[in-house]
Formats: structure tokens, sequence, C-alpha cells
């Protein structure tokens, strides 16, 4: 466990700088609404941190998601998790005061016979 939690205190750490430049990479990219620059960056990031066995849960991309945005908050800004909103709950929101600009992100898995048209119908 102490090895686990090192890793984790490692890897989404300000002191990190590659993977902090790739976190602020990604804020700029979610915010300028660039959807292949944050797919790109996740695919990225993901292939150095994931197992085959941690991709099966929605619940593992919230935290990872979560850690690697809360690397990046500044002053102005606010990182929530599970926000109540509209019938449920966003996974994340990410919003800039300064710009009065806010980011949601759902995470959704795709389920056979599921199209990813209708998983972007339910995360809305």
């Amino acid at each position: 466990m102490f090895y686990f939690r090192q890793k984790i205190e490692n890897i989404f750490s300000k002191r990190n700088s590659a993977w902090l430049h790739k976190g602020v990479e990604l804020k700029q990219a979610l915010f300028s609404g660039d959807a292949i620059k944050v797919q790109d960056l996740i695919n990225d990031m993901l292939l150095n941190f994931v197992s085959i066995r941690d991709s099966a849960k929605e619940s593992f991309y919230h935290a990872f998601l979560s850690g690697v945005l809360s690397m990046t908050i500044r002053s102005s800004e606010n990182l929530k998790s599970d926000v109540e909103s509209g019938e449920g709950y966003a996974d994340l929101m990410y919003a800039d005061e300064a710009t009065e600009r806010v980011v949601i992100i759902e995470c959704k898995k795709v389920r056979a016979g599921e199209t990813l048209t209708q998983i972007c119908t339910k995360a809305l």
C-alpha cells in the first residue's frame, strides 16, 4: 500500500513537470473545445499509467482525470467532483471564475450494443 500511495503522490504532483505540462495542455484543450487534442492527451497519459484491469470502470477515469486536473488549478479556478446538476451528478466540473467558463466532464462506458451517440445523449 505504501508503494502505491507513493507512486500516486509522485505522478499527480506539481513536482512531476512532465505530467503537470500534460495536465495544463489537457485543461487548455478542454476549455478551448479541442476534442481531438483532449482525446490524444488522455490516451497518451493512460498508456503510461493504466493497466487493462483498471480500465473497466468509469470511476477509474473519473479519479484519473480528477488527479491530473487537480495539479493545474489556479486561484481563480475550482475543480469539483460529483456535483449535483440537472437530473443527476456531473463527474467533474472545472470552473474558471476569471473567464466565467466551465467544463463539465461526464465519464461513460460504452457497453455492447450501445453507440457513442446513445451514451453521449444519456450523459447530457
